[in-house]
């Protein structure tokens, strides 16, 4: 496979853990893209076994842009995502993961976007979620709403007044310039075993950005996130009010479970930290101190549906009985 010298080169970071028959899949959906310049970076957390290996250097006898590294020791998600982009030789940069698919076109229609408008550092598109399968089990709405403007402030309050649901955070899945996305890095990364599960740090890391910088989203639907990396809300009333203009899920998201206040601390917590040396602090915290209680009342409202729907469900067989006997 030839690559064009004259296109800028796109570098691809997989950061993976023994999964290797989904990033079989992933790899090939990398290397069929339209654009060709690419360097497809894969660093292998410490894997048990040699699937993962065995996978890439399968690839790797064909196609001489694929790079392997294989990490001594676990070092997690999130200081191996920040491995491959120091790996990076590429003038534009992208995250991939093991689980997710791209169509064929979505590096060339993102470096054609940035290259057409030097306003922006970063760009991504409109996805939907799929399962293990390919499978589409979820359309999102789209996030072009979110495209930068010259207002910062209106940039970030936006972002924050969207909904998690809505998937806004999966933008750090676009492709970035490489030293912009470098230097977000340096303002505002968590790093560490298990700290990417922290609550809001991936909302965080994308207001770090905006912060500092601009992003272009478009509507075409050219990446596919999988259902195993991110929580598809399974109440019907979610399902619904999410194509919903009035959608009551506006605000930062209260994912299912019990609720814990100390999130609600966590995630201003990290906000400030985001934009920490910004003129945005104040503004940061303020948005998020107006936005949590009508988080917290649709979470409650959530769990009380949920709570009517399981009773309602039990019952129904037992109305039904009594409608038979009379």
């Amino acid at each position: 496979m030839t690559s064009d010298s004259k296109q800028p080169l796109v570098s691809v970071g997989f950061a993976v853990y023994n999964r290797p028959e989904l990033l079989r899949l992933a790899i090939e959906s990398i290397v069929q893209q339209t654009y060709e310049n690419l360097e497809i970076i894969v660093s292998d957390d410490c894997s048990p076994g040699d699937e993962t290996r065995a996978v890439v250097e399968e690839f790797m006898e064909k196609d001489a842009r694929i790079q392997y590294c294989r990490q001594e020791k676990n070092i997690g998600e999130a200081e191996n995502m920040k491995f491959v982009l120091s790996k990076a030789k590429g003038e534009y940069f992208m995250w991939a993961a093991e689980d997710d698919l791209w169509e064929e076109m979505f590096v060339e229609t993102g470096i054609n976007a940035l290259l057409a408008d030097n306003f922006y550092q970063a760009w991504f598109c409109s996805f939907d979620v799929i399962d293990t399968f390919g499978r589409v089990v979820q359309e999102l709405p789209g996030l072009s709403f979110l495209t930068s403007t010259s207002d910062r402030r209106k940039n970030i309050i936006r972002y924050l007044r969207t909904s998690g649901n809505m998937g806004k955070d999966i933008m750090t899945m676009g492709i970035y310039e490489t030293q912009v996305l470098t230097e977000t890095v340096e303002h505002y990364f968590i790093c560490g075993k298990g700290v990417r599960n922290r609550h809001g740090c991936d909302s965080a890391f994308n207001i770090a950005f905006l912060a500092r910088y601009n992003i272009l989203i478009t509507d075409d639907i050219l990446f596919h996130n999988s259902v195993t990396r991110r929580s598809v809300p399974d109440e019907k009333e979610k399902i619904v009010l999410l194509s919903r203009k009035d959608n009551p899920y506006r605000g930062v998201s209260l994912h299912r479970g019990t609720f814990n206040p100390k999130k609600i601390i966590t995630v201003i917590r990290e906000h400030y930290r985001a934009v920490k040396g910004t003129q945005y602090t104040k503004m940061v915290v303020l948005t998020l101190l107006l936005i949590f209680p009508v988080a917290i009342k649709n979470y409650l409202i959530i769990r009380a549906n949920r709570k009517v729907h399981s009773v309602t469900k039990r019952i129904k067989p037992l109305i039904q009985s009594l409608r038979k006997t009379y």
